[in-house]
């Protein structure tokens, strides 16, 4: 009985060691898919960026090099040079030579404008009067290049007259080593969508969005909404969510990803857990980003239909073994049942016979208690051994009587050693223990 009882439970604890061993080789299992794919799915994102911030760049510093290229010209030089009288007039031939410049490099600009070195606009194209003789030296850029005489990249801006949102380029303009004036160059922000084309072709059947930001911060781009829904003059990144973090990391011109609660996502208010992975472009001295996010739900779709395929795995291994148990359990109960069953006959019996053996034998010891008791209260005689002996006899079968007693109150089969043998040497030599 006890050891069927151990048995039971040793069974049961190694049931739930197994169920405990399946249940954390499952989770480890699940966690580690979970790892392998973000970091698949992270590596495809970075390869985009890393594709986009190549091909954003390329354009930026092929726009910002057709600016310097333009400042060498010598007919935008010699309006600059220091004692030239100033220009007339849109009719004045210098006029005519800067516009004739400024065609040739006009793709993808809305306005020039030719500064001089204090920062007054000396011509523009195309021509506008209100933009002659206008003071920019307050405009960032301007003063910027001004300072370092160096090309500059502006923040985006809207323009006042058509509320179109821009951003500019402007490049020193030297004659020899001297300082003469500046060319700005005004772009419109919507020419970065053509560029991000590839990205969005590469994104149509995701749920990936593209981003550029400025230097400083600002959202230049958001494949979610486009450019003039959103005003990137304001819309910094996190200023109406929680994309602080991401901007500050790419604002560092790192290549890299992040996996973060962020909130504003594709346009929405709510805080939402997103990849983004993001590359640095590199415009002259500056530098933008250009990032790839994706709500992270939309890689724990996979995560979970494994999970689930790992959970059924699991369950159906686990029903196996509660399975085997069970008819281990039954054949354990079974072989147990067949055990009681041959002991209660095995009582049984040993009871029956003991019940006749002290029937048969308690009568004869019971004459024979009392014949010598009554021999030896009669006995007159001197021989001491013979007095001896009917005494001995008498407490004999005073034993006898007492055993028979015994054996005739046994209701249990249990037994005890016999002869003692050395260890392994004494299993027959065993008798009913009373």
């Amino acid at each position: 009985m006890q050891q069927w009882k151990q048995t039971r439970y040793l069974v049961v604890l190694g049931l739930l060691i197994i169920i405990a061993i399946a249940t954390m080789s499952a989770i480890i299992d699940t966690k580690r898919f979970e790892a392998n794919l973000v970091e698949q799915t992270s590596g495809q994102m970075l390869a985009v960026a890393r594709s986009e911030s190549i091909s954003i760049g390329s354009f930026l510093n092929d726009v910002l090099d057709d600016l310097r290229a333009m400042a060498q010209d010598q007919n935008i030089i010699n309006v600059l040079r220091k004692g030239s009288p100033p220009l007339s007039g849109p009719d004045d031939s210098r006029f005519l030579a800067f516009n004739i410049v400024a065609i040739r490099h006009a793709a993808r600009t809305t306005t020039f404008h030719m500064l001089d070195r204090n920062g007054f606009v000396v011509a523009c194209y195309p021509y506008d009067e209100a933009y002659m003789n206008k003071d920019y030296s307050v405009e960032v850029d301007i003063l910027y290049a001004m300072d370092n005489q160096r090309p500059y990249i502006s923040e985006p801006f809207m323009l006042d007259e058509t509320k179109e949102i821009v951003f500019s380029m402007t490049v020193p303009v030297f004659d020899g080593k001297e300082f003469v004036g500046l060319l700005r160059r005004v772009i419109p922000l919507s020419t970065l969508k053509m560029n991000v084309q590839g990205a969005e072709d590469a994104m149509k059947d995701t749920k990936m969005h593209a981003y550029i930001i400025s230097e400083k911060g600002h959202l230049l781009y958001g494949s979610w909404a486009g450019l003039a829904e959103q005003n990137p003059v304001t819309a910094v990144v996190g200023a109406s969510g929680n994309y602080d973090k991401f901007v500050d990391s790419m604002k560092m011109g790192e290549e890299r990803y992040e996996i973060d609660e962020s909130a504003g996502y594709s346009g929405g208010t709510g805080p939402e857990k997103v990849i983004i992975a993001f590359a640095p472009i590199r415009v002259g001295t500056q530098s933008w980003s250009v990032g790839v996010a994706m709500p992270y739900k939309a890689v724990s779709k996979p995560i979970v239909a494994h999970s689930r395929m790992v959970l059924i795995f699991t369950c159906m291994i686990l029903i196996g073994l509660i399975a085997s148990a069970i008819v281990f359990y039954r054949i354990q109960q079974r072989h147990y049942a067949v055990q009681m069953e041959r002991q209660a006959e095995r009582t049984r019996v040993m009871l029956e016979s003991l019940g006749a053996a002290c029937h048969h034998l308690g009568q004869p010891a019971t004459l024979l208690l009392l014949n010598l008791g009554i021999v030896h209260d009669r006995m007159k005689t001197d021989d001491a051994q013979l007095s001896q002996l009917v005494k001995e006899s008498l407490e004999a079968v005073e034993n006898l009587s007492e055993t028979l007693h015994k054996l005739n109150a046994v209701n249990e089969y249990k037994t005890t050693q016999y002869l003692a043998h050395p260890e392994g040497k004494d299993k027959d030599h065993r008798i009913l223990d009373i």
